[in-house]
């Protein structure tokens, strides 16, 4: 996360526990956080997804959903918190209002919460 607050349109986000008025926020468990930004060339991640996509769906193909993106580097949930809507709420919140027409993202090839999570949210492959 160090490496990635200077890359350009970052935002964070954390899910807290519920608490009164009159509590303080960082007294209050943290059940989820999230971060992105833009995603471009000369970026690590972006530049090992664009690899492997032109592989499988061709440059121009390729070079239309990357051209303007935001990159969810990272989405977590506590374990004992999923599947209660803090994950979508961090999506959504991460990504509400944002100029960029895709967002790039991965998670395992396996059926869990997160890809069920993306799915819901309309992500594709």
């Amino acid at each position: 996360m160090r490496r990635h607050v200077g890359y350009p349109a970052f935002k964070a986000l954390q899910a807290r526990a519920a608490g009164t008025p009159l509590a303080a926020e960082r007294s209050r468990p943290v059940l989820g956080f999230s971060y992105g930004f833009h995603g471009q060339r000369g970026q690590w991640w972006y530049d090992a997804v664009s690899a492997a996509l032109t592989r499988a769906i061709g440059s121009a193909t390729t070079a239309s959903w990357l051209a303007d993106c935001i990159e969810v580097a990272e989405l977590h949930v506590r374990k004992d918190q999923q599947r209660c809507g803090i994950g979508t709420r961090l999506l959504t919140g991460l990504t509400a209002g944002r100029p960029e027409r895709t967002a790039l993202l991965s998670t395992p090839d396996r059926d869990s919460t997160a890809r069920r999570l993306y799915r819901r949210a309309g992500a594709g492959a």
